[in-house]
C-alpha cells in the first residue's frame, strides 16, 4: 500500500477558502474519503517543518495538537463559514492572509468536475485500446467511442464556459 503523504492527499481535495493568521488558520476544503484526522496531521507536520526551516530554528514553531472540524450540510452553511473564514483577520483585527475559490464544493461544479475526470479516464483508456487492437474492427469500434467520448468532453466544456447554441456552432466545427 502506498503511503499517504500530503501531496498525495492534497491533489485530489479542494480548497474552498483559506486565512492565515499569525497564530491560527482556516481552511476549507473538500477533502473527499480521506480523514480529516491524516490530512491534519500531514498538514501540521509538512508545514511546521518548512516554516522551522525559514525560520532557522528547529523545532521553534509547533502547531496546537488538537483542531476543530465541521461537516458542511449546505449551501447556506458554506457560505456562512466562507464569510466567518475571510473575515478573519478583521475580526482579530491581525494581519492575515485570506484566499476564496468561489467554485470549489458548489455541489454542481464538484459533479461536473468528477464528470470531466470520468470522461477524460475513459478516453485515456479507450485510446490505449485503441492503438494495441488487433484488428481493424476492434479499431473502428474503439474510434467511433473515442469520437463519442471527444464530443461528450466538448459539451462538458461549453457547459462550463456558459457557450450559447450560436457561440457552440462557431467553435464546434467538425470535418
Amino acid at each position: 500500500m502506498k503511503a499517504l503523504t500530503i501531496t498525495s492527499i492534497l491533489k485530489n481535495c479542494e480548497i474552498s477558502a483559506l486565512a492565515i493568521m499569525p497564530d491560527h488558520l482556516h481552511l476549507i476544503m473538500y477533502i473527499g474519503n480521506y480523514s480529516t484526522t491524516k490530512i491534519m496531521q500531514l498538514f501540521k507536520s509538512f508545514s511546521a517543518v518548512e516554516i522551522n526551516k525559514r525560520i532557522e530554528e528547529r523545532g521553534a514553531f509547533h502547531w496546537q495538537k488538537s483542531f476543530t472540524d465541521h461537516l458542511i450540510r449546505s449551501n447556506e452553511d458554506l457560505r456562512k463559514l466562507h464569510e466567518y473564514t475571510l473575515d478573519n483577520p478583521i475580526h482579530h483585527k491581525k494581519f492575515g492572509f485570506t484566499w476564496f475559490s468561489p467554485n470549489t464544493m458548489n455541489p454542481e461544479y464538484v459533479a461536473r468536475h468528477d464528470r470531466m475526470v470520468a470522461l477524460v479516464e475513459d478516453m485515456l483508456s479507450t485510446q490505449k485500446q485503441y492503438h494495441s487492437a488487433e484488428t481493424e474492427a476492434d479499431q473502428k469500434t474503439y474510434q467511433q467511442k473515442i469520437e463519442l467520448l471527444d464530443r461528450q468532453i466538448d459539451h462538458l466544456v461549453y457547459e462550463l464556459y456558459g457557450l450559447t447554441e450560436e457561440e457552440i456552432r462557431i467553435v464546434d466545427v467538425r470535418d
